[in-house]
């Protein structure tokens, strides 16, 4: 598949020995396999400048050409790291819109959102409104997001948008299920944790329960 995961070069500005984002990303793209690439940016630029450079960034990408993409990076319920924020400049539908422009035609297009809190209010947040934005511009997408802080990718509170599930949990809480999905995601050397945005939801309890 190919892909791009947004990621900044460092956790926190000024601080050039947090890198776990970083890390993730190249641990994700690895996992998810050829063709899928980081894209990182500096984060002691302000929010605006993040969010242009990332424009640029993706502008600069051919049509047509994408599978996926995602963010790794710190979230919060109404933004994302790499300078998308439903009070700034560059707001969620821009963020869509350059995500349409690369899109595969005839097949749905994957965002997973490794970034917190994106997904804390399943109606409104960040998550849902760059779904909605998506949709409307025609594409089939399904995007995912966690609803608390936690880590990027081995947090288990995770929802999904896409044409069957308007922000469900992927695992319920209250699932009996839930145990063995936490447990999945924090198994040393697991791959489920960068997987599970492609694989359907009986191939994830398959793997869950074995």
């Amino acid at each position: 598949m190919t892909g791009i995961l947004i990621s900044p070069d460092f956790d926190f500005p000024g601080e050039s020995d947090s890198r776990e984002f970083v890390s993730q990303n190249k641990s994700a793209c690895a996992s998810i396999g050829p063709g899928s690439a980081p894209m990182v940016f500096d984060n002691e630029r302000s929010m605006p400048d993040r969010g242009t450079h990332i424009l640029g960034k993706l502008g600069e990408v051919p049509e047509r050409s994408l599978d996926w993409i995602g963010t790794c990076s710190h979230g919060t319920g109404r933004s994302v790291q790499c300078g998308f924020d439903e009070r700034g400049p560059h707001k969620p539908g821009d963020l869509a819109l350059a995500m349409a422009r690369l899109a595969k035609v005839g097949q749905t297009f994957t965002v997973p959102l490794w970034s917190c809190s994106t997904a804390a209010d399943e109606k409104g947040g960040f998550a849902a409104q760059l779904y909605r934005a998506l949709v409307a511009l025609g594409v089939d997408a399904r995007v995912f997001g966690h609803t608390t802080v936690g880590h990027c990718t081995r947090n288990p509170y995770v929802r999904v948008w896409d044409s069957k599930r308007n922000g469900e949990w992927l695992i319920a809480p209250s699932s009996e299920d839930w145990r063995r999905w936490v447990n999945a995601l924090h198994a040393p050397g697991s791959t489920l944790p960068y997987r599970f945005p492609w694989l359907s939801r009986m191939e994830l309890l398959d793997e869950l329960r074995k």
